[in-house]
């Protein structure tokens, strides 16, 4: 599992370079983190199942 790297690159162009985070970043990133928890969250039931 990786850090939130996008998300924290985000959020240094917010504090140091005034950007704006767009609707649709939010969106892919959320889209983005819940697929990867989800797999996660398969796997790991997964394995206990066996």
């Amino acid at each position: 599992m990786n850090a939130p790297w996008p998300a924290l690159t985000m959020a240094l162009a917010v504090i140091f370079l005034g950007d704006r985070i767009e609707p649709y970043q939010v969106a892919a990133f959320v889209i983005v983190a819940v697929s990867i928890y989800g797999l996660l969250a398969a796997g790991l039931r997964k394995e206990y199942s066996l």
